[in-house]
């Protein structure tokens, strides 16, 4: 990976940082499946592009942990705030709060998950009792498969890519119109 797309994966990160940030705003003018769904698209693009982030297996562990303990617990209070439970009989109320829980609940367990993996990839590496891998003596040319896979894994990544995008411009649009009304 090189610098520039390094820069563009940061940038990124830190664009869907604030939209997931500033999305629980639209509920106080009341698109609250709007806020869900931003919401949840701008969190899991933060997780994608922490996966992909080339960097060492410890900061990355920490990392994806950290995400999950912040986005699983203050996020939720945060969403809890805006929101307001005071009235205590307001259902849609309720039934906004069950679903941002679930979207808290999805990435503290996808985060752990992917974060205590990288971390058990990590302690592997350096224990002592590791078992040694067995080299056949066979080798099998598969170079034109690994050719083919590449480009298959080159244009998804460039529809990846798209769509973040894209997604990123309806919601700043989205975020705009709310603001001129």
């Amino acid at each position: 990976m090189n610098k520039r797309s390094k820069k563009e994966l940061i940038f990124l990160l830190f664009l869907s940082l604030l939209i997931a940030t500033l999305s629980p705003l639209l509920i106080t003018y009341g698109y609250n499946g709007s806020s869900l769904l931003v919401s949840f698209v701008s969190i899991f693009v933060m997780f994608i592009i922490i996966v992909q982030y080339e960097n060492d297996r410890l900061s990355k562990g920490v990392l994806l942990i950290f995400m999950g303990i912040l986005f699983g617990y203050a996020y939720i209070e945060y969403v809890n705030k805006i929101i307001g439970l005071s009235d205590t009989n307001d259902l849609v109320k309720k039934d906004l709060i069950k679903k941002f829980k679930f979207i808290s609940d999805f990435i503290i367990f996808s985060c752990a998950g992917a974060g205590g993996g990288v971390f058990a990839a990590y302690a592997d590496q350096s224990s002592t009792d590791k078992n040694e891998s067995i080299v056949s003596e066979t080798v099998i040319d598969r170079t034109q498969d690994i050719r083919h896979l590449t480009d298959h894994i080159l244009a998804l990544n460039k529809k990846i890519n798209t769509l973040i995008a894209v997604v990123s411009i309806i919601v700043i649009v989205m975020f705009f119109i709310l603001i001129i009304r």
